[in-house]
């Protein structure tokens, strides 16, 4: 049993921000399974079982309600961590890998959490918005689930590459804007038919937020940027950033802040226009230089 311990903490911080996410769903998922296997048997009652779970679960799903939302603040974080039907977990998951594989294969790992992360926020926020302004309609009182998170993911990279495809047996290549547009006209339907309205509308948040996220990143602005230096205050420093460059000899030589900015605006516009051809015509139509240096920024961030 402690090797097992051992081995998952290993993996857990030898992995990427996907793996790490995934785990964290993942563990969260079989707290929840242990809270209803131990109301079961200790109630031996099915409703007062379902009761205590949902007391249970009310402490980590995000209230719709203010004054309850401000009692319990740590729920805008913990609730997008939590699924506890197996299904809803397994999608959810299996989406997270295929489209966060691509996100960092094309953009690095430096923007994937923020992304998650405020793609949630924006999935309660307009869930809550809904509450508030349709009071008849069944939106619920609180919100669980990484469904919003993994839409702004989702969204964040369709936009960037949405000529990019994904193979499926017996169907074959589809590009993943087509995918994300499917997913789309489900959410629309289920809202029309009234079935997990508050859900679907968070969907659509953090399928909003995905897109912004992509407009602003465009414009050179790194939305992530603030994310990224809170995380660090809890993170191992890290050194800092280096303006030494190797020459041809291999010596080392110190570039000055203004050619270092050049150096990395320029970086900026090249990824851009790679980014732009990836965009029109695919990932296949870019030169073996081209995906080399796609590579080496995704493995810079």
């Amino acid at each position: 049993m402690a090797h097992l311990v051992d081995e998952i903490k290993s993996s857990f911080r030898s992995g990427n921000v996907i793996t790490r996410l995934i785990m964290v769903n993942l563990a969260v998922f079989l707290v929840c399974l242990l809270a209803r296997l131990i109301f079961v048997f200790g109630l031996q009652d099915k409703a007062e079982a379902h009761e205590a779970f949902l007391s249970f679960i009310s402490w980590i799903a995000v209230p719709y309600d203010i004054v309850e939302l401000l009692f319990k603040p740590w729920t805008l974080i913990t609730h997008m961590f939590v699924q506890y039907d197996f299904w809803h977990l397994f999608w959810n998951m299996i989406l997270l890998f295929m489209f966060g594989k691509i996100f960092m294969s094309i953009l690095g790992q430096s923007k994937i959490l923020a992304v998650y992360v405020y793609g949630g926020f924006a999935g309660v926020a307009l869930s809550m918005i809904f509450h508030y302004a349709f009071p008849g309609l069944p939106i619920g009182n609180s919100a669980i689930g990484a469904s919003a998170a993994i839409c702004a993911v989702m969204f964040m990279i369709t936009a960037t590459v949405p000529n990019y495809e994904l193979n499926f047996i017996l169907i074959g290549p589809v590009k993943i804007k087509y995918i994300l547009l499917v997913l789309v006209v489900f959410d629309l339907l289920n809202i029309a038919n009234l079935d997990n309205m508050g859900g679907h509308v968070s969907h659509l948040g953090g399928s909003a937020f995905g897109y912004w996220f992509f407009l602003r990143d465009r414009q050179g602005k790194n939305p992530a940027g603030g994310f990224n230096r809170l995380i660090s205050v809890f993170s191992p420093r890290k050194g800092k950033r280096s303006n030494l460059r190797k020459t041809p000899g291999g010596k080392r030589r110190f570039v000055p802040d203004e050619d270092y900015n050049l150096e990395k605006k320029s970086k900026e516009e090249e990824l851009n226009a790679i980014l732009d051809k990836i965009g029109k015509s695919g990932y296949e139509s870019l030169s073996k230089d081209e995906k080399d240096k796609l590579f080496r920024y995704s493995q810079d961030q």
